[in-house]
């Protein structure tokens, strides 16, 4: 309203609408992580509330203050690990403003990464496993790379791998080889750590270089400190392998023994000293062992009687081994032929229940193993039996022909035993198709109580074969001179027993009228002529003998003669 100075007035009323803004935010955000020690910075953005259409902003650290374009950051480059103030003051084109302070942790990483550990590698169906210690990775960790060489070839990376892993399957890798494997991480920042220590993988190899046995080869595992010991398994059909046998983890070959003739595979544990870690080597490849050609006969070589006690058959040694034996089959005229009739580890059989003396047998053997393995049967050896009938005039004695050498027999030698010499002495050499023999000579040298006699058949290769013995006792023969001359020349100075094969006597001799002048039970007594052999001479003349001979086979001969003694 208004009034003039003469007092007139005049009044209006006027409307508008008046704008209040609000006063600004002042706020800032900036991603707080682990700085690298090379680009230790963090960029600060303004996120400030306002609303004019722009603002003026202003950064405070370390007193300073810095005026920035609010859509641009504000970066800081830091020094060191601490906690920092950083402030911001925002003011709007009103001339509003408003601040902020803040505290900053800041953690600036050094530029050194943790070296991985691998714990071990193994092999296994799918590959090769790679094991590394969870400890071992950087706190600052990001990413591991896995290299692998096959024994000489070049390193190559063959993954990468990120996050709380701490084994990987390496596929696809000839496991035939020995297979190397190192790491190394990478921080966040880029920055990798030295390679890990190499470990290598056990590789297994299998050869046979002799009968029943395989040598078993491989390489030291490498990566630890020390091997315990390796554990060795075998299998025979490739699917269920059993532990054969422990060796220190300073040995590298092991030689498995007592093997059959069939393919085996084989791998090894490697054993760490802590217990915890183990390594396995490929498998072998399936390979059998060399083994003896057991399909070939046997060469017997005789069947025989030995000291007249036991028959012995022998054979060529096919081959001792421990785990091989031979099986003998037997054969009688009463049982026949029984097979595996029994066993021999050696290449002699003594069959000390055989009746040597009355009966014929024969004999054949073949290979065997405890692995189940039969060679063909030999050839057949028999024993030779002698048998014979005592005549008063002669022996006669028959024998059968023995079997069966390839080159057949060559002759028979019939021997007799002299007593004298403790020796067989060649009788006569027979044709090999002559099977008897009279023998019709009973006065020979050497013989005491009884005739022995034995066969011994040969071939043209040096193989022969003895029967058994086959005695005769003779009937005493009674022979005593009719006179003798007891007058010191040294000829017929005594009266004695001169006959064969008696074994006992009881002599009485009287002179012409009946009286006493010798007796004696001694087979090998001897009168001297005189008076019970007193030294008082008897007189010449004849005398009356009366004796009785006792021979070894029972025979009692009772007899008398006349002596006549001359001086």
């Amino acid at each position: 309203s208004i009034t003039s100075e003469n007092g007139c007035s005049s009044d209006t009323v006027l409307s508008e609408k008046i704008k209040v803004f609000a006063n600004p935010i002042a706020s800032y955000e900036y991603a707080t992580s682990d700085l690298c020690y090379n680009a230790p910075y963090v960029d600060f953005f303004d996120n400030s509330i306002f609303e004019t259409d722009s603002i003026f902003t202003q950064w405070v650290f370390n007193s300073d203050t810095v005026s920035v374009p609010y859509r641009e950051f504000y970066r800081i480059d830091f020094e060191s690990t601490k906690a920092y103030d950083v402030g911001l003051i925002v003011t709007d084109l009103r001339g509003c403003s408003d601040d902020t302070l803040q505290s900053v942790d800041i953690q600036i990483l050094d530029e050194k990464v943790t070296k991985p550990t691998i714990e071990y590698v193994t092999v296994n169906n799918s590959g090769v496993e790679i094991y590394w210690s969870e400890d071992s990775m950087d706190s600052n960790f990001e990413s591991l790379e896995i290299y692998h060489r096959s024994q000489v070839d070049k390193w190559v990376t063959i993954d990468s791998v990120k996050g709380s892993v701490y084994d990987y399957l390496h596929e696809s890798v000839e496991k035939d080889k020995i297979n190397q494997y190192c790491l190394l991480q990478y921080d966040s920042c880029g920055i990798m750590s030295d390679t890990s220590l190499i470990h290598s993988t056990v590789l297994l190899e299998a050869q046979s270089t002799n009968f029943q046995t395989m040598d078993l080869s491989w390489t030291p595992y490498v990566g630890w400190d020390e091997v315990l010991r390796y554990d060795i398994y075998r299998s025979e059909d490739e699917l269920n392998y059993r532990l054969v046998d422990t060796v220190p983890g300073g040995l590298s070959f092991y030689l498995d023994t007592n093997l059959c003739n069939t393919s085996y595979t084989y791998y090894v544990v490697a054993h760490h000293s802590n217990g915890k870690f183990n390594s396995h080597s490929n498998i072998s490849r399936p390979k059998e062992p060399l083994f003896v050609d057991f399909t070939q006969p046997l060469n017997l070589v005789r069947t025989t009687v030995i000291n007249d006690k036991y028959l012995v058959t022998e054979w060529d040694e096919f081959y001792s081994h421990e785990m091989t034996y031979y099986n003998i089959d037997r054969w009688d005229a009463y049982f026949g032929w029984i097979y595996a009739y029994t066993s021999a580890r050696d290449s002699l059989y003594y069959d000390i229940s055989a009746n040597h003396k009355s009966r014929n047998y024969k004999y054949r053997v073949s290979y065997a193993d405890e692995c189940g393995n039969e060679g063909p049967r030999s050839g057949v050896g028999s024993n030779i039996l002698l048998k014979g009938k005592q005549f008063p005039e002669h022996y006669y004695m028959y024998w059968n022909a023995y079997e069966d050498w390839k080159e057949g027999v060559d002759s028979y030698i019939l021997q007799y035993y002299n007593n004298t010499d403790s020796n067989y002495v060649n009788l006569k050499t027979l044709p090999n198709s002559t099977l008897e023999y009279i023998d019709d000579d009973l006065v020979k040298n050497g013989i005491d109580t009884s005739y022995c006699y034995r066969v011994i058949a040969r071939s043209d290769k040096g193989n022969y074969s003895i029967s058994n013995n086959l005695c005769f006792i003779p009937s005493p023969k009674k022979y005593f001179p009719n006179a003798f001359t007891p007058d010191g020349d040294g000829l017929n100075d005594s009266y004695s027993y001169s006959g064969l094969f008696g074994k006992a006597i009881d002599i009485n001799i009287y002179d012409r009228w009946g009286s006493l002048v010798f007796s004696s039970n001694d087979i090998d007594f001897a009168w001297d002529g005189t008076y019970n052999n007193s030294g008082r001479p008897c007189p010449r003349g004849t005398y009356i003998m009366e004796f009785e001979l006792r021979g070894f086979d029972g025979t009692v001969i009772r007899d008398q003669s006349s002596i006549v003694l001359y001086r």
